[in-house]
């Protein structure tokens, strides 16, 4: 136990709160609440608090708890937005008779309850018609709404108790997708919330409202990525729920609500747990280690954590049976009036949920539930286990387990056997499946349009059409091409414009004449890997697809010049390699996939209205950030489209045969701000997602910047120390990358300065730069978390009386500006080694 906590769980939860902290410190601007969300929130401070300790900090007065469920907060919020908050009842109980939903919700007032007739056949229906029976107004919905609006007004006043009054409130727990976050932002659309997780993880039900603000502290992912060893957390986070999740009830009522004893009992028993030395030695020893090295400064925290987690990664994905049983943690008790405690580890015999009072082992003992018949077996323990992994590693050893486990986490081809669905639903044979309409924009390129009619022909997924848009080129080219390609004229539609219409006008008009169920910009002059369409297709059309409107892959970017009729290669490397997912804010940020890589349903496509007609470059970027407003977009790694670029040679300047990013940089260059501020201007006032990905984006180049340096920064911890030269340059470093953060971030608030932060943000500004821009602007920076601000004052009254009297906002903001040139001593409480920004 102890070599887990000392190798693995200690470093990366010491890691968290490293991030905690500086998240927090990011947060703090003296008008934001931070609210610890009950249960997990206990422990969650409890850990936080003595991390804090431990380097001579405290917790300031605008943290407080927020006792709350979530079906707390959907009785409390079902006044405010009920079908939201009705939504989720019904997804809970979704194929469970009603009366199981009522008499959850109504479980801790048995009076009311009682009074109520559970026999009667309106409550047989099943739980997905929960808002539709609520809203029929029988005799227990009535009962029902009566007893939700009394929750909501004791909630709105504890709920103003926490804020205080605050324009902002960030949420604190454990993860994974904000659904409170969710409840509560739409409930209070006058509070700004934000949420800082352990670890994102999106669902199909998750809100893309606040996607951008619900942040991940240790990792953002959906699966496992073996190039990223914290996101294999994402296989087990019950783990993390199991350290976190205090010896106490769900708060399932809400205190002055019509359940007040309950709710005050329910807080009580999670507030003053008696944490077991046997149920919760984890949590205790990674707990002791964390304040033993709570001092420690930023760097060696993350270096100790960079060598743990490919460890942890290894122990989640392949444990043997004593690690299983060691990291299996207690049994995760469920919510939602439910009377149940769920197995993460399942022994023989025991193939159901069970109840009563936890077991040391993490699992459920044999005689705790009921066995269905034919159920007890090998497969079925592992498919019913909430960690495969660890349930394989109790059932089988060796090779074989190691197959299973990597075929559990998705590693391996057969990855569906542990899914039903998946296996109900088998990838697409070549040949049958979806129709996809590939359009290909061409204008006078012969010579790259025979190999684009290449690349469609050797596609391994056949149900395809191509339509060629020939938009004012010599319409003869064209058709000699077409008649002596590979594809299968039946498949071919050309659509001629005797004038150009443009790029987007082009792919509109191609889309018009399309029938395909999913559309593909395969531009003349790009190329795909054979089996492009049959893995993308798969992926939408399989189980896992469902929730996304469109998948991009992987990519290459191709260098090559046109040498008389033959196209010379120069160069082949991975194009935005790092790319994983695709956010809003980021991509308002950067075109993060080329048109070729991007396969997407048509339907879609008709929501958005199709491509901007009005932009001659960027109309792909532009009508991405249109498609993220509308749907999600999955990643697929593995690289299978090329990205041609003429840039060697004579082929980079003729605009021939010019890509449109090589030969039309300058366009690019001008129209790059004009497709951003376009998108603003018609989204960024009526569209709250688009407001928010607007602010994500003023942080985006940090957060880049910051990963670059991270593992530079890391390195620090170990000898050789760096030289004085190197630590004043990394420290100037930091506090121009946290000058820059405070001067967008302030600025975008308040709608001030646009000129200096387009300047800011556009030449990549130097310190002294930004010194002279926030001395005009004015715009107060906050004490960075590891600079003395105490130490400073003291040592500098005359500065100490200029902060006083209102002249600098921190004594921080006095060395930045003025400090530094003065001779003044920088005091830091830590090594200056990490600047904090929000993922």
């Amino acid at each position: 136990m102890q070599t887990l906590v000392e190798t693995a769980i200690g470093p990366v939860l010491h890691r968290w709160l490293l991030a905690l902290e500086q998240h927090v410190a990011y947060f703090d601007d003296g008008d934001t609440a931070f609210l610890y969300c009950a249960r997990a929130g206990v422990r969650i401070r409890r850990l936080f608090d003595g991390y804090l300790a431990g380097r001579g900090r405290a917790l300031g007065d605008r943290h407080a708890t927020l006792w709350c469920s979530r079906v707390a907060l959907c009785k409390a919020l079902y006044a405010r937005v009920p079908e939201t908050a009705a939504a989720l009842i019904a997804r809970e109980f979704h194929h469970r008779p009603l009366r199981e939903a009522v008499a959850g919700l109504l479980r801790n007032a048995p009076d009311r309850l009682d009074a109520l007739d559970l026999s009667a056949a309106e409550l047989d229906a099943p739980g997905h018609t929960f808002q539709t029976w609520l809203e029929a107004g029988g005799p227990a919905a009535r009962a029902l709404t009566a007893y939700f609006a009394e929750t909501g007004d004791a909630f709105d006043v504890a709920l103003a108790s926490a804020v205080g009054g605050a324009r902002r409130a960030v949420l604190i727990d454990s993860g994974w997708q904000g659904s409170a976050q969710s409840l509560l932002a739409r409930a209070f659309p006058e509070t700004e919330f934000h949420g800082l997780y352990f670890g994102r993880i999106l669902s199909g039900a998750h809100d893309p409202a606040i996607a951008d603000r619900v942040i991940g502290l240790m990792f953002e992912a959906e699966a496992y990525d073996p190039d990223r060893p914290e996101t294999a957390l994402a296989l087990h986070r019950h783990l993390i729920e199991s350290l976190l999740e205090p010896n106490g009830p769900s708060i399932e009522e809400v205190p002055g609500g019509p359940c007040d004893a309950s709710a005050r009992a329910q807080i009580a028993a999670c507030a003053h747990e008696t944490v077991s030395p046997l149920h919760d030695a984890l949590f205790l020893a990674a707990e002791a280690w964390i304040e033993a090295r709570a001092g420690d400064p930023p760097a060696a925290v993350m270096a100790a954590a960079r060598a743990a987690l490919p460890r942890l990664a290894r122990l989640i994905v392949h444990p043997s049976r004593e690690e299983a049983l060691a990291l299996a943690g207690k049994p995760r008790s469920a919510d939602f009036g439910k009377s149940l405690v769920v197995p993460v580890l399942v022994e023989p015999g025991a193939t159901g949920s069970a109840s009563g009072a936890l077991p040391a082992d993490g699992r459920v003992p044999p005689d705790a539930v009921d066995v269905a018949a034919g159920a007890d077996h090998p497969h079925a323990r592992i498919a019913r286990s909430l960690w495969p992994q660890g349930q394989i590693a109790l059932e089988y050893q060796g090779v074989f387990a190691r197959e299973m486990q990597l075929q559990a986490s998705g590693m391996a081809d057969s990855s569906a056997y542990f899914d039903p669905e998946a296996a109900a639903a088998p990838a697409l044979a070549p040949g049958e499946g979806a129709l996809v309409s590939i359009i290909t924009r061409t204008k006078n390129r012969p010579l790259l349009l025979a190999r684009a009619a290449r690349s469609v022909a050797a596609q391994s997924h056949a149900a395809v059409e191509w339509i060629v848009v020939n938009d004012g080129g010599d319409e003869a080219l064209v058709r000699e091409v077409l008649a002596a390609c590979p594809v299968d004229r039946r498949r071919i539609r050309l659509v001629s414009n005797a004038h150009s219409l443009g790029m987007e006008a082009a792919s509109n008009e191609g889309i018009a004449h399309a029938t395909g169920r999913y559309l593909l910009i395969h531009d003349d002059d790009d190329t795909l890997h054979p089996d492009f369409l049959a893995r993308t297709v798969g992926f939408l059309e399989g189980p896992g697809g469902g929730r996304y409107g469109g998948v991009v892959t992987g990519s290459d970017h191709v260098s090559e010049e046109i040498r008389g009729d033959a196209v010379i290669e120069h160069d082949r490397r991975p194009y935005l390699e790092w790319v994983r997912n695709i956010q809003l804010a980021e991509l308002l940020a950067q075109n993060l996939f080329p048109p070729i890589a991007f396969l997407y349903r048509r339907s879609v496509y008709d929501r958005i209205g199709g491509y901007n007609e009005e932009l001659p470059v960027l109309g792909d970027w532009y009508f991405n950030l249109e498609f993220a407003l509308t749907s999600d977009i999955a990643v697929l790694p593995e690289r299978l489209a090329f990205y041609h670029h003429r840039d060697h040679g004579d082929s980079s300047k003729l605009a021939l045969y010019a890509n449109s990013v090589t030969g039309g940089q300058a366009k690019h260059l001008e129209f790059a701000s004009v497709m951003r501020n376009m998108f603003m201007r018609r989204r960024g006032r009526a569209d709250p997602v688009a407001a928010s990905a607007i602010a994500g984006y003023y942080a985006t180049d940090m957060r880049t910047r910051l990963e670059r340096i991270e593992a530079r920064l890391a390195e620090a911890a170990a000898p050789p120390p760096p030289d004085a030269e190197q630590t004043r340059r990394a420290t100037d470093e930091i506090d121009r990358l946290w000058a820059m953060n405070g001067l967008l971030s302030r600025a975008a608030e308040r709608g001030a300065a646009a000129a200096q932060v387009a300047r800011a943000l556009g030449t990549g500004a130097t310190l002294d730069d930004l010194r002279a821009i926030l001395r005009d602007v004015r715009v107060p920076i906050a004490p960075h978390p590891f600079f003395d601000e105490r130490a400073y004052l003291a040592a500098y009254p005359d500065v100490a009386a200029a902060v006083a009297g209102g002249h600098f906002a921190s004594g921080y903001e006095h060395f930045l500006l003025h400090g530094h040139e003065e001779g003044r001593t920088r005091p830091d409480t830590a090594p200056a080694l990490e600047a904090p920004a929000p993922r």
